[in-house]
């Protein structure tokens, strides 16, 4: 594949940075959004087959959606790594767009999955006597396979507008694209916080332990979710802003210093917003009760094991 005579792409505004700041970037993906991540999203999977949750719709998306992440932890650092160390000097079209492709599907399908948690969470509220069919396993997984399809295409509008330099164009279709997957997560989640709340007014009065079974699911998930899109919201915000900033004073700049500094803000900036992934992992890890039980009574287990092992080889050496 020949390369194109003329790069203009994410990575386009690269030249001016010095070492240290791509020796952060590459750092900062590497540790937080490779390492850490991948820890996370890994114990996360761990413990909803462990704990065999994934047999609620719910759970069964949070299982996708850190499978989006671990993606991302993988894909993030190589990516990094790629165009800052080795494409740091020099520019090589193909590869760059290629990398395009993979990072914008890396960094959109997490949201695009947390799009169907929100759903769940309206389903779930609005469709209580058949709530299991409306959200079946196979449902479940088509949904998923949907929003991994609107995420190729997003990718792809991007990496298009890019090779025919109409980017403003088909950013423009990306935007729209991304914008009718989001504004629909932002309605169904506030139906389902209305819905929940009308129904646990009306749950009180009903004492049966089923039903504060239910109740206290439902709140405890819905609650998840909504710090799971409040980190979200916080974290694109940040980049938005950086985004705007670089592109409007960018061409203002006068020396390599300057539009050094701006040239790093913008990955960064991008970097730290896809720390939402490692962040959805710690949320679902410490507000999920059935994950805190299971490596509670897993690390007292194993502090009960190694303090027996320890006292039978005390024994062993007095003797």
């Amino acid at each position: 594949m020949a390369n194109i005579s003329t790069c203009d792409n994410l990575y386009s505004r690269r030249f001016h940075m010095n070492n240290m700041q791509r020796l952060i970037l590459v750092g900062y993906n590497f540790i937080v959004n490779g390492v850490l991540t991948f820890t996370l999203n890994s114990l996360v999977i761990y413990t909803l087959l462990k704990t065999k949750q994934i047999r609620k719709p719910a759970m069964r998306l949070i299982l996708y959606l850190s499978v989006a992440d671990l993606y991302l932890s993988l894909a993030s650092p190589i990516i990094t790594g790629l165009i800052y160390i080795k494409y740091a000097e020099k520019e090589n079209c193909t590869v760059e767009l290629i990398l395009q492709f993979f990072d914008c599907f890396a960094s959109v399908l997490s949201p695009f999955i947390l799009c169907l948690v929100a759903y769940d969470r309206y389903a779930c509220m609005k469709y209580v006597s058949n709530y299991n069919a409306k959200m079946s396993k196979k449902r479940v997984n088509y949904m998923t396979l949907f929003m991994v399809f609107l995420t190729g295409i997003n990718s792809t509008l991007i990496v298009i507008g890019t090779y025919t330099k109409k980017v403003e164009e088909f950013m423009i279709g990306s935007i729209i694209l991304g914008l009718s997957v989001f504004f629909p997560l932002i309605w169904f989640f506030i139906r389902a916080r209305i819905m929940m709340h009308r129904h646990v007014n009306m749950m009180k009065t009903i004492r049966s332990s089923n039903a504060k079974f239910i109740r206290s699911f439902d709140r405890a998930l819905s609650r998840m979710v909504f710090a799971v899109l409040v980190c979200c919201f916080v974290c694109f915000s940040l980049f938005a802003i950086s985004n705007i900033l670089n592109g409007a004073l960018y061409d203002e700049m006068e020396g390599d210093e300057n539009k050094g500094w701006f040239e790093f803000s913008y990955p960064l900036t991008s970097a730290v917003s896809l720390t939402q992934s490692a962040l959805n992992a710690i949320i679902f890890l410490a507000m999920n009760k059935k994950s805190r039980r299971f490596w509670r009574f897993s690390f007292k287990r194993r502090v009960t094991f190694y303090r027996g092992k320890f006292s039978s080889a005390s024994i062993s050496v007095a003797a």
